[in-house]
């Protein structure tokens, strides 16, 4: 299990509190940087969306599709907000992805 966060004392302080050895942690920013692995069985994604502009959502869903494996499923949500509400086409973008993501590819 990988996970991963921009801020280096969050991923410092869950590294202490987790020592499973199939856990990953990596300070990374998830548009930008390469997931390290390209076949996980599923991806969870939470308010981090919320967070991103359009151009960083629109490097981040095609990157998550693609590090699915075959019928990997992608879950994720956002918190309807009057931001996102006002902005439409994010909206529709993640939910475009959850529905293609969540099939074969």
């Amino acid at each position: 299990m990988d996970a991963f966060g921009l801020d280096g004392n969050a991923i410092n302080l869950a590294q202490a509190l987790n020592r499973r050895r199939n856990l990953r942690f990596y300070q990374a920013d998830v548009a930008q940087d390469n997931f390290p692995d390209t076949a996980y069985e599923v991806i969870l994604c939470f308010s981090a969306p919320q967070q991103m502009s359009r151009a960083q959502l629109d490097r981040l869903l095609p990157k998550m599709k693609a590090a699915l494996k075959v019928g990997g499923i992608f879950f994720g949500s956002v918190s309807l907000i009057l931001e996102i509400l006002c902005c439409a086409p994010k909206i529709q973008c993640a939910l475009i992805s959850l529905s293609i993501s969540s099939r074969s590819n």
